[in-house]
């Protein structure tokens, strides 16, 4: 730049008039310092023509440099310039591209053009996310703009083209409605959409019904009357606008009814569009959708007696469902009425509801209504599928159990409330010994793996350390802070002491045997008799030698340490990781990361490891327990791969600013930075791997084998996280 001063080079700055940004009145107080240099500024309030001029002229008497304010989407091309800096990224894929245009014509006396973004935040299009990627290739990106990039999206586009007619008021792409359903058998041979409009007043309907033929969907949005339920008046009354969504899946026989009014059955709708003969899916059978949802935990239960008694309906929340669904069987005084709950299907975590009634619904909404019609499918295929029965699925659900003493089992892990887990990382402060640490800095540790007595843990920011313990009588659960300075949580703006914290949203703690204890009630999995042992194939025996078996942390990739000695084995493996990257201390993911992409896929190996207790080598169980217990809290990763990434980020960031050797044992930031711009295109496979040098692996205690097995069920149960174990080989 001072060359380009010393040119006497023009300082060109154009911006609206009597507007200049901040950076461009920084930029000409340093730019201008140059004696000879002479900025310019161009208004706005010109005409386009006299613009055009006055630029041809500038750039004629070889200015170099052009500060923009809202000004390089007018109307004009200025292909001398060719580097060009976003200061804030505009959210539309469209005006940065036009943006960009301006200054991207071919000239063949000029080099390449050169784009630099800011990259960080989180407020832009995914689309824009992938042309901001690290190596993007523009010219795939370019192609692709308004078009799909993931099976999903190209879903939803082909649902959305497939109407005959785009509605008006409510446009498609503003839609997301709550997955809910009821369900009606049919035996029609073709269905009839339009009749709808015969079946309400008219001018009720305001919107539709659009159809799609192809995927035999219907939408409408209906205006809806009701009195004021406070008064006697007819007039005012209360006007709302519910949307519909009608699916028939012919080759099922089966009619999908949506609406926001969530308490309608929507008989008179079927019945109209299939038939007088429709029938609706009601009574026990509604509980099969329950089927193939796994660590299934019920949220709401509603219970009725069956014979005349004051009380005919009870609903239960908590601990309560556990007590109430064990006196279901064999009895014949009380139903079902209605569940509610959460668990893990092959797509993730989800929740789901169904009444006797007919009405499914689930939390989850979509602007996707492909989503929604492969949800309605998947139910109608549960739905009439005779095999599955109710009372396995009740057998199987995790039940909440209150507590008024700590259980007698050995703890192997403890994680963060589930509330700071889905926050991104740098929402939440830790603050020990008057010191605020960023949560990615931070962990929470067992500090016993003791079946008795109180539940101890403690607190880790950076290199300080508060210690806390956690009991439970018939009051409930209490948290104590035991050691240390008063540890508060900077939380979304508030500040609180951790043990208060606690109270309303308390830690998770893991069992051995895989149950799972959150405050005073304890979720106990219930007995699976299919499921396998441990299979000792999955743990593989590793030689040792020359490696200080008791030294757990790598100072370099050349030491004895067993970090460095895992570090080696990945780098020179035959998976080709991309990225191996340290995160060992505090807040830490794992010990080791190794990742790779493979096509669309990327695959996660996370790595845990543990010195030996003992100089000598044998099967202790205190060994397994915190390798194991770390390995659980992994599925937190799986489920929010955003955060995960970002993680990595923000840690290798601080390895830089403290002057500290970069995580990165093979690959660099560029890897992860371009997997963040696009990870929500990515799809995802995780892999657990403990490493315990101390373990021999004939020497096992068969007891030993229900912690591993307890561990890789978590994980398998959840996100489908394959858990592998590393020990050492008789020496």
């Amino acid at each position: 730049m001072k060359e380009d001063h010393a040119a006497g080079y023009d300082h060109l700055v154009m911006a609206r008039a009597g507007t200049i940004s901040r950076a461009a009145t920084l930029y000409l107080k340093y730019a201008s310092a140059a004696p000879d240099a002479a900025p310019v500024l161009i208004h706005s309030e010109l005409s386009k023509a006299d613009r055009d001029a006055r630029l041809n002229e500038l750039m004629e008497k070889r200015s170099k440099i052009a500060v923009c304010v809202d000004m390089l989407g007018e109307g004009f091309d200025l292909p001398d310039l060719k580097i060009a800096a976003l200061h804030d990224k505009q959210r539309s894929e469209a005006v940065t591209f036009q943006f960009v245009g301006r200054f991207t014509r071919t000239r063949n006396d000029l080099g390449d053009a050169t784009v630099i973004a800011n990259i960080t935040g989180t407020d832009i299009k995914d689309s824009l996310r992938a042309l901001y990627a690290e190596d993007a290739d523009w010219n795939r990106v370019l192609s692709v703009v308004g078009a799909n990039r993931t099976e999903k999206e190209r879903r939803r586009e082909e649902v959305f083209s497939g109407f005959s007619e785009v509605p008006e008021h409510f446009p498609l792409e503003t839609l997301t409605p709550r997955m809910s359903t009821v369900v009606y058998k049919t035996t029609c041979a073709t269905w009839q959409p339009h009749a709808v409009e015969d079946l309400f007043k008219a001018g009720s309907i305001v919107e539709g019904p659009h159809i799609n033929e192809t995927e035999r969907i219907a939408i409408f949005v209906k205006r809806d009357e009701d009195r004021l339920r406070w008064t006697s008046t007819k007039e005012p009354t209360n006007v709302e606008y519910n949307l519909y969504m009608i699916h028939w899946d012919d080759d099922q026989g089966l009619l999908y009814i949506n609406s926001s009014r969530l308490k309608d059955l929507h008989e008179d709708i079927a019945k109209k569009i299939c038939g007088l003969d429709v029938e609706r899916i009601r009574g026990e059978h509604i509980f099969r959708v329950l089927d193939g949802f796994r660590r299934m935990v019920l949220m709401n239960l509603g219970l009725s007696e069956t014979q005349r008694k004051p009380v005919r309906y009870s609903s239960f929340m908590g601990s309560d469902i556990g007590e109430q669904l064990d006196t279901l069987p064999g009895n014949r005084n009380r139903m079902k009425t209605n569940l509610f709950g959460q668990g893990y299907t092959d797509d993730g975590k989800t929740t789901i509801g169904c009444s006797v009634k007919g009405k499914i619904w689930s939390y989850d909404s979509t602007n996707n209504f492909g989503d929604w019609i492969d949800w309605c499918q998947s139910l109608g295929r549960k739905l009439t599928d005779s095999t599955i029965t109710t009372d396995k699925i009740i057998q199987r659900l995790v039940r909440p159990k209150r507590q008024t003493s700590r259980p007698e089992k050995p703890a192997i892990a403890i994680a963060w409330p589930e509330t700071f887990l889905h926050l991104q990382e740098d929402k939440v402060d830790i603050e020990v010994e008057g010191v605020r640490s960023p949560f990615y800095d931070c962990d929470i540790e067992l500090t016993s793996f003791s079946a008795t007595g109180p539940l101890g843990f403690r607190i880790v920011a950076d290199e300080r350390v508060a210690k806390f313990e956690m009991t439970i009588d018939a009051s409930g659960a209490h948290y104590r802070q035991i050691s240390g300075h008063d540890v508060l949580v900077h939380f979304r703006g508030k500040e609180k002491f951790l043990k208060d914290k606690f109270v309303e949203d308390p830690p998770h703690i893991y069992f051995a045997d895989g149950d799972m204890l959150v405050d005073h009630d304890l979720f106990v999995l219930p007995p699976y008799e299919d499921r396998p042992a441990f299979d000792l194939d999955k743990i593989e025996p590793v030689n040792w030698m020359g490696v200080n078996i008791r030294r757990e942390s790598l100072t370099s990739m050349d030491d004895d340490s067993i970090q460095a000695f895992m570090a080696r084995r990945l780098r020179d493996s035959d998976a080709e990781y991309e990225v191996i990257y340290n995160d060992d201390g505090s807040g830490e993911i794992a010990d080791l990361v190794a990742m790779r992409l493979s096509g669309n896929t990327l695959k996660v190996d996370l790595f845990h490891l543990k010195y030996s207790s003992s100089d000598h080598q044998g099967a202790r169980v205190d060994d397994l327990y915190a390798v194991c217990g770390q390995a659980q809290k992994c599925i937190r990763w799986r489920e929010r791969p955003d955060i995960f990434l970002d993680h990595l980020q923000k840690r290798e960031a601080k390895a830089r600013r403290g002057s500290r050797a970069s995580r990165y044992l093979v690959g660099s930031p560029a890897n992860v930075n371009g997997w963040v711009n696009r990870w929500k295109e990515l799809s995802y496979e995780f892999g657990v791997t403990v490493v315990q040098p101390g373990y021999v692996k004939t020497d096992f205690n068969p007891s030993h084998l229900e912690i591993f097995a307890s561990t890789e069920a978590l994980l398998m149960d959840t996100w489908g996280m394959k858990f592998r174990v590393v020990v050492a080989e008789r020496s």
